[in-house]
């Protein structure tokens, strides 16, 4: 075998090797590629449950400001009534 065809040997060894290390790339790539798909679908979906946490935060503070002035209403009342029943007596 002379130089030549031992050049050619190597570099068809070194064609076929960036062949194969391309094809693994492509996969490597592709498997990447889904897998932050599939955290991007993940991520939605802790957006969309943050949302639905935060509107019911939301409703449950209003609720709670509505028991809170209901409960000061009714302290006067019976602060009201602790005056009445004094007077009656």
């Amino acid at each position: 075998m002379n130089n030549e065809e031992r050049i050619f040997s190597l570099l068809e060894k070194v064609y076929i090797e960036l062949q194969e290390t391309k094809k693994e790339l492509k996969a490597e790539v592709q498997k990447n590629r889904e897998g932050i798909e599939r955290l991007e679908i993940e991520v939605q979906k802790n957006r969309e449950g943050i949302e639905k946490l935060q509107s019911g935060m939301d409703e449950l503070k209003m609720e709670v400001n509505s028991l809170t002035a209901k409960t000061a209403h009714n302290e006067n009342k019976i602060i009201e009534l602790s005056r009445d029943l004094k007077r009656v007596k």
